[in-house]
């Protein structure tokens, strides 16, 4: 199983369930990697915001995600980074 860093602390328990194919990374990883875009997420808890993001990441093909912003206020809002590795598409 993928090594899963999360932005968040409270959403470690959740991710390990659904993140087999696209991992969430941290800010030092991300310098190594090729930055191909950002999704968004909406309505819902934190555990669903954060799986909302990870599909969406797995569905455009990322490698990885890096969560940039998550407010779990009233409806649930969250934005993170996807990226690739830098040495597959050199």
């Amino acid at each position: 199983m993928k090594k899963i860093i999360i932005a968040s602390i409270l959403a470690v328990s959740a991710i390990p369930a659904f993140a087999q194919n696209t991992t969430e990374i941290t800010q030092a990883h991300q310098c190594e990697l090729l930055r191909v875009g950002s999704i968004t997420a909406s309505s819902g808890t934190l555990d669903e915001l954060t799986h909302q993001l990870a599909a969406k990441a797995q569905n455009a093909g990322a490698d990885y995600f890096r969560i940039t912003h998550l407010n779990t206020n009233q409806l649930g809002y969250a934005t993170a980074t996807l990226y690739n590795n830098a040495d597959a598409k050199a």
